[in-house]
This record gives C-alpha cells, structure tokens and sequence, in this order.
C-alpha cells in the first residue's frame, strides 16, 4: 500500500474532514482513513540547559552584525563555526537572557532574522527521512503523516513535528528518542495484533533490574497484556518544548506551564479527551518540570500524569564551578569544549549574568566540603563547613580560589552587568532550590548515571605543587591564571615566617592545579547530587555506561524511560471527572 493512500484526519482540525480519490474500476486497492482515538495523553519533552535553540532580539543582532538572528542552535555547523570564533564579549552579548527567547516555529511564521532564509531551512537538522523505516506492516504514524496530495498549503512530515516543537530543541541529542516515541507509543500493536519486535526486545517481561533498577523498589517486568491495556483507545502525541536556559528555571517553570495549559486547550477544542500529559525530562529540564508542576510557581501538577526525569542535578553540580573557573572539558582541539566555553573567562562572561546557569551550582543541600585547597594528603581547607555555599563561596571576594572573577563577568560592557548582579541572582537561585527542594509529582521516576568509568567532579580539589601548610595558603595573591586550571602565586619571602621549614629556601613561588575528578556519575552530575532523588520518587535507576549529554541515546536509559511512561500510564482514570 502506497503512502499517498493513507488519508488521515488532521487530529487538530475541528471539521474531521479527510480526502478520498477517484480511481479507475480496474484499482481496486483500499484507501484506508486514519483516525486517532478520542483520548489523548500528550507526552512532553523538556530538554536540558543548552539543548533549547534561541534567537536572539532584531537590536542585538543589529549590534552583533550578525546575518541572522540565532544566537543558540549547536545543531548547526555554521553557527558552531561562527560561535568558536567569538571572544567573551561577543558570547555575553549573543547570549544574553533580556535579548534572547526559544527559537520556536510558529505554524512556520518564525521571524529568522534573515530574509533569504526560511524557517523549514532554519529547522533543516530536524530530518525525517528515515520515517518509512518506522513503518511495520505498512502501518504509518499517525499523526506525522503529510497532508493528502492537492491539500493547499500540504504539511510535510518535517512540517508537522515542527509543529511539535521539534525543531526547538537540540535534535542530534533528542531527535532519536522523539522519534522512538512517536513511533512506539501509537504503534506498538502493528503485527497481527502482537507487540512490535521493539517492544518485545526492549522491554517486555524484561527485569527491570537489567536497567540500573534499585532492588528495594521491587520493579516487576511489563507483561505484553499490560502494555496493550495501557496503549489501547488513547494516543500519544510527543511535543518538544525548549525554554530559555539563560533565564531563571522559575521563569522557564512558569513559562512551560502556560504552554502545557494552551495545549491541552487545543486538543479539547478539537474535541479530543485530554485531561494530563506526561512529562519527559532531561538534565536541568527536570528542575523546570518541578517548577512547572509546584503549586507556587506553574502550578499544574493536576494537569501532569508523572514525569521521568533523566540525568537531573537535583541538588546542582560542582562541576559548574569547575567550568566556570576552567572551561569546558576536552583538549584544545575539542570542538564541544571551543563552542561551549574554552577557558573559565568564556564560560563566566555567560553564566555570570544567566539566572538559569547559576542554579545548576551546588545547593545547600549538597553538602559540606566540595571545595578543598590540599598538599599531598593534606587538606589546608575545606569549604563550605556550615552547609552554606553561597556565603562560604559564590560570594566570597579577594580570595583566589573565589568563584567569581569580576574582571570576567562583563568583558562587553553591557549596562546593570557587574557582580552585584550576579549575587543578585545567586540569591534568587538559593530562594528557588529552597521552594522546589522537596518536591517532586507523586509519580516521578529517576534516571541517571552512576558509572565508575564515566567520573565526574563531585568535588573540586586544588592541589599545591609544594608545602604551605605553614602558610596563609588562602591569601595568596595570583600571578597567572591559566584559566584551564592551573594558578600560578606571587613569590612569597619565607625566611621570617615562624614555623617554615625553607631549607636553605628564602623565596617560595607556589602553584595550584586542578585535581582530576574522582566522583561515580555521567561526567558531568555526581552521584551524590543524583542520589538525591530517591527518597522522592516511585523507582530509580542506576546506570553505567554513558555521558551525560547523550544519555537518552542508550538501550538501558530508553527502556527504563519507556518503563517508566507504561507505569505512569497505568495511573490514569478516564472515568474519574
């Protein structure tokens, strides 16, 4: 059966109208109409910090001179070119939270910035070529499938996941799993009324052991029956929502409630059941589902079914501190690490005026003593000590090892960019992480890595080159600062210091250097940070095997997420007004 026989009924279009042909007497070949149960369960994905694609306002491109007005989609090769090339001045200005917004596609009448480029050739990464290979038994999906031929203006299979939001979100990270979604949650009974072959060997009668599954949550296998009772006269359509990392996860929380809300508006004006959606979450996107969800910030817990929250820092990671004090990870030749921030200068001139960076920074509830100054094996200090990291580090000043260079934060001179602001907004992320600290949707599940072999900083460690445990170690004043993660110390004149042992040395020239990271995770959240979530959520799973970016890509985090969906959507009531 050919493509252009399948003639669905476009879900959002209110006439459920489909078209037919006039074919000759001798074609006798069915013309199937599609058409999508009455109840609906949105599944709704939310990226992490840096996988939503922003643009940028028309004044700050004029600024930048730039041709058009992206300012964030490393989907691109173009604009991960031209961003490596920026200075720090230039990123704080491209990445500016008061003149950026989530590069969303608007029905297809996105403003672009450049008037020679559209918006399905700004959305070019989001590629469904491969969709006929989801196909079994000539079974489409439904909901991605084109218009009908002579249908003026015809929607493309691209031109309906943009209107999904696909195209907002980091797609060579996400787009595998949008599509598996798709494709498994609206088609999983397509061979003979049995369960697709993915099912049967991803999930189905599988331990969830198998997965990283915490023995104490007694998970137990899905049964194929279970899956059909689950899927059965209700469909799954899988939206994408980006918000603006650069700006507070309580904006972006509040922002991505209104859009759950108008959408679940939309499916009911077109007469479709949909009470709650599910969901999905990615790194820091779980600290704006939380936020979305919380009574005193979004406040649409009622609306969501449960979420599964995968790799999240639920409680920040160190290693924000790192990067910002020594860039990104990768040698020189790294191009994530050019892109993303090569030294601790870049990385600062952005987060140091982004509300949303800054509250990926440890909590209070992290803990004490990430911080370490020590020689060999001994610790000459150890902060925070009374579990208050924004006094005992993010606002400490004239200490070299303090988190924040001022000389950093606003190398383009931009108007209110000084470090007043930036305590500013470290106050406002302690309020944040105080209000959503405790909480978590009733049906929330956890992913995340705790792999040996994928370390990350649990802790950062400053390692002397020589002994100052004699010495005011941190009082020293800077002589270079790599930036990368090596300090060099003014020569200090030992001989009328009591109590140091110079042997024959008078002049002392210290230095200091990042020590490796030593802590189980995903390379980038720590274990201790992950941990966190279990006293909160129905199941967990610990993990091996992959970084923290492209998590979602891997066999056990997909199969524990699919898991994961099945049991939340055996919480659902239809009969329950």
């Amino acid at each position: 059966m050919l493509d252009g026989q399948h003639l669905p009924i476009n879900p959002l279009d209110t006439r459920k109208c489909s078209s037919g042909f006039c074919t000759s007497a001798t074609d006798v070949r069915p013309q199937v109409v599609l058409v999508p149960p009455k109840k609906v369960i949105p599944i709704i994905f939310i990226p992490g910090i840096m996988g939503s694609n922003l643009r940028m306002t028309a004044d700050r491109q004029a600024l930048l001179k730039k041709k058009n007005n992206i300012a964030w989609r490393v989907d691109s090769t173009s604009e991960n070119a031209h961003f490596m090339a920026l200075n720090a001045a230039d990123r704080q200005k491209q990445l500016d939270p008061d003149k950026t917004s989530v590069d969303t596609f608007d029905s297809g009448h996105s403003e672009t910035g450049n008037p020679k480029e559209t918006t399905f050739e700004r959305n070019k990464a989001v590629n469904l070529s491969s969709i006929d290979m989801w196909h079994v038994s000539n079974a489409p999906l439904v909901l991605l499938l084109p218009d009908p031929p002579g249908v003026t203006p015809r929607k493309t299979h691209q031109h309906r996941a943009l209107e999904r939001g696909w195209g907002e979100v980091l797609y060579d990270s996400y787009g595998e799993l949008l599509q598996l979604m798709e494709k498994q949650l609206n088609d999983a009974f397509c061979e003979l009324n049995e369960p697709s072959i993915w099912w049967k060997k991803n999930v189905l009668d599988i331990s969830p052991q198998s997965w990283g599954a915490a023995p104490e949550n007694q998970l137990k296998p899905i049964r194929a029956d279970e899956l059909k009772s689950a899927l059965t006269e209700c469909w799954f359509p899988v939206h994408a929502m980006g918000y603006n990392w650069l700006q507070s996860n309580r904006a972006s929380g509040s922002a991505t409630a209104n859009r759950i809300r108008a959408l679940i508006k939309k499916y009911a004006d077109a007469k479709f059941d949909c009470r709650k959606v599910i969901l999905i979450t990615h790194s820091m996107g779980g600290l704006v589902a939380r936020a979305a969800m919380h009574s005193s910030i979004g406040k649409i817990e009622d609306l969501v079914l449960g979420a599964v929250h995968s790799v999240m820092p639920a409680l920040g990671a160190a290693i924000t501190y790192k990067r910002m004090r020594c860039g990104f990870e990768g040698g020189p030749a790294n191009i994530p690490k050019r892109v993303l921030g090569y030294d601790g200068h870049e990385v600062t001139a952005v987060l140091s005026n982004s509300p949303g960076g800054l509250e990926l920074l440890p909590t209070k509830n992290y803990g004490n003593s990430w911080l370490k100054i020590v020689f060999d094996n001994t610790t000459l200090l150890s902060l925070p000590q009374k579990n208050n990291p924004i006094t005992e580090i993010y606002k400490i000043q004239n200490k070299w090892y303090q988190l924040f260079n001022p000389e950093w934060i606003n190398p383009a001179k931009l108007q209110n960019s000084q470090i007043s602001r930036t305590f500013e907004y470290i106050d406002l992320a302690e309020k944040f992480h105080k209000t959503i600290s405790n909480y978590y949707h009733k049906n929330s599940y956890a992913i995340y890595g705790s792999d040996k072999e994928r370390l990350t900083w649990g802790e950062v460690v400053w390692q002397f080159d020589q002994d100052v445990s004699s010495l005011n170690s941190e009082n020293f004043a800077v002589s270079s600062d790599s930036e990368n993660g090596k300090i060099k110390f003014e020569p200090i004149n030992v001989l009328h210091i009591p109590k140091f042992n110079f042997h024959n040395i008078s002049i002392l020239s210290p230095s200091a250097h990042l020590v490796p990271p030593k802590e189980q995770g995903d390379e980038t959240v720590p274990i201790r940070s992950a941990n966190n979530q279990d006293k909160f959520c129905k199941a967990i799973f610990r993990q091996k095997g992959y970084e923290h970016q492209d998590s979602l890509k891997y066999q056990s985090s997909v199969s524990a997420t699919f898991y994961s969906i099945i049991r939340i959507i055996q919480e659902m009531n239809w009969s329950k007004t």
